[in-house]
């Protein structure tokens, strides 16, 4: 009786790991980029496990007729956009260096993590992001948007299989390459959008940074019902431990660090997993970090209360150690573009519409910086760098309620009344 989403990843497609590069061919390499299997078993994958979601943006398959699924969808005030993050992503083998050892894994601390960002390399695909760019300015019955893939952006796990097989740099995370991975994460910024991921065994709630650390949305990296390969975030316990700032509430492993893309990323909280479990396979797996997240979303008060519970949690009679220390965590919606105004525009005061969509687009460059539905009649545009602007201000829902406001320069203090 609820609306399911379903996204395929790597063991659905028979592969250890899935570097799609638009679905070529990967004879038997997966490394190298693109998929095993033959393009009609992909296609059924991708029926089986998202036959039910709404059309794809992209409706021209890719490499050897593999069918397109990312799509957007609105269900309870909420816009979804859903992303397709491994079919795209390329394939490290014979494109970058990463030293001795497994071609997606940096153990050499001599190799140069910047050189590892070539051109030409992608996450998501240039179609995809341009899906993303144009979903972030649709609030068509919407409130609040949210963000659904596989793997969230960033590299939050820097010791894999066991507790002392660290990794500098692991490619198969969402934080290379790392222009894909800035690419995605501004074009996610511009809808105020929260970010719901899966695939890296280890839950977490972390906020992307572009220029700045804490400048764009937050990430949700939910747990899996089921671990048997365990991932840590332990920056504090890395030889030498990484470098950090303003620790979060005292808890260790968390604050603004660089991952191991260089990429900024504040950690607000993780679960690890112990060193040691107990014996039976469900208290193993408990110990092991399996569980399931919730996700509250409020869209009258906008906001999203992230939840994490672990596996042996009993929802009837509920304990204070249900969840691990950090969660639950709750972010606002104006929490998803937090990045710091150089100056503001003049504020705009609605009357007539009620939460009108608000749009501002730089007419120095023709780039929106970003579409809110706001809450309420009042609103002052921040911008980041002087020069005009366009404003629309809009009810989606009805072409004719509509009023662009154009060549606004920065103004603290003046007001512009809107009348529908």
């Amino acid at each position: 009786d609820r609306v399911t989403v379903c996204e395929p990843d790597d063991h659905d497609s028979y592969q250890g790991n899935l570097w799609g590069e638009s679905g070529i061919d990967n004879h038997g390499n997966q490394n190298c980029g693109g998929y095993r299997m033959g393009g009609g078993w992909v296609n059924m994958v991708h029926l089986t496990q998202a036959g039910n979601l709404p059309a794809p943006y992209a409706r021209k398959p890719c490499a050897r007729g593999i069918h397109n699924y990312y799509t957007s969808m609105v269900y309870g005030h909420v816009s979804f956009a859903i992303l397709a993050d491994r079919q795209y992503k390329s394939g490290p083998e014979g494109k970058v260096n990463t030293g001795k050892g497994r071609p997606d894994w940096v153990t050499d601390p001599t190799i140069d993590i910047d050189a590892l960002d070539k051109p030409g390399l992608k996450l998501l695909g240039n179609q995809q992001l341009r899906f993303l760019e144009q979903w972030a300015t649709d609030w068509h019955g919407a409130d609040m948007k949210v963000v659904l893939s596989q793997t969230i952006f960033s590299n939050l796990a820097d010791f894999h299989g066991n507790y002392h097989n660290f990794l500098i740099a692991d490619l198969d995370s969402g934080g290379w390459p790392q222009t894909g991975r800035r690419k995605a994460v501004e074009a996610i910024r511009k809808g105020f959008a929260l970010h719901i991921a899966g695939d890296q065994h280890l839950a977490s709630i972390s906020q992307y940074g572009i220029d700045n650390f804490r400048d764009s949305n937050f990430a949700f990296c939910v747990p899996s019902i089921c671990v048997t390969y365990q991932r840590w975030w332990m920056p504090d316990r890395e030889h030498p431990p990484r470098p950090y700032q303003n620790r979060i509430n005292g808890m260790p492993n968390t604050g603004d660090y660089l991952d191991g893309f260089k990429n900024k990323v504040t950690v607000y909280a993780v679960h690890n997993p112990p060193q040691k479990y107990r014996k039976g396979r469900l208290l193993r797996s408990h110990d092991q970090t399996a569980g399931y997240a919730m996700v509250l979303i409020n869209h009258q008060q906008r906001t999203y209360t992230l939840e994490c519970f672990k596996l042996l949690s009993d929802a009837a009679n509920p304990k204070p150690d249900d969840q691990p220390l950090g969660w639950p965590f709750t972010v606002h919606q104006m929490d998803n573009y937090p990045r710091k105004a150089t100056t503001l525009l003049p504020k705009l005061e609605i009357s007539g519409m009620p939460d009108p969509v608000v749009q501002v687009i730089s007419e120095m460059n023709g780039e929106t910086l970003y579409t809110i539905r706001i809450k309420g009649s009042a609103y002052q545009p921040k911008v980041f760098a002087d020069g005009k602007y366009t404003v629309i201000v809009s009810n989606p829902n009805d072409i004719y309620q509509r009023k662009t406001l154009v060549h606004l320069t920065p103004d603290t203090d003046k007001t512009i009344k809107v009348q529908f």
